[in-house]
């Protein structure tokens, strides 16, 4: 059976699907309103825009595996990817970015969620990262960031995060690279926390739909 399960076998929702209830969908409304007033299909416009940080974000995730990465697609859009593939390598230089550990599933016993990231060194000291295809940052990439650091920090204790959270974002129109760093996200994890105890009550009210 796939998902996280808890130390008694029960099923346990994953950090991203919980972060999501915090997201604002007013801004997709809006761009998928003017994209349909320009005559264009937003699902294709979308699919289109996504494809350069789309590619940047696959070479970079072979990358952190240490596998051999084959660059196919329109050249333009390869042009934009390599642009920002080669930005990750400097930046990753630059810090001394190291995977110890790629997709490590964890669950929290104390707070019932579970997550899969990497195990990531900036030097000797670890740190939380996430990469993400996205136009800009959003509040549900910070709530989802925190809670992967709480994982960490409730899974190994002996080993905490203390080189802060890491959003390594890839955009989806130009495959541009960025790196944004917070030191603390405190705020973050509590939205979280209470986005945990919705997912429960909406899970409850949507049984009373039935």
């Amino acid at each position: 059976m796939g998902g996280y399960r808890n130390q008694a076998g029960d099923r346990v929702p994953g950090a991203s699907t919980i972060a999501k209830l915090i997201a604002e969908s007013d801004g997709l409304i809006h761009w998928a309103y003017q994209q349909g007033l320009e005559g264009l299909d937003y699902r294709e416009s979308r699919d289109k825009a996504a494809n350069a940080g789309s590619i940047v974000h696959a070479a970079a995730e072979a990358w952190k595996r240490q596998q051999p990465y084959e660059w196919v697609g329109e050249p333009a859009l390869i042009k934009k990817a390599q642009t920002g593939y080669y930005a990750f390598l400097e930046w990753a230089h630059q810090t001394k970015l190291r995977i110890e550990q790629t997709e490590i599933p964890l669950v929290s016993e104390q707070h019932q969620f579970g997550g899969t990231f990497d195990a990531t060194l900036i030097g000797d000291r670890h740190i939380m990262a996430d990469y993400k295809t996205a136009a800009s940052l959003y509040p549900e990439h910070l709530l989802q960031i925190a809670a992967y650091g709480a994982l960490w920090n409730e899974n190994f204790p002996d080993k905490p995060i203390t080189g802060g959270f890491y959003i390594l974002r890839f955009s989806r129109d130009y495959g541009d690279f960025s790196a944004h760093w917070f030191g603390e996200l405190e705020e973050a994890w509590q939205a979280f926390l209470v986005c945990r105890q919705l997912y429960d009550l909406k899970t409850k009210i949507k049984a009373r739909c039935r």
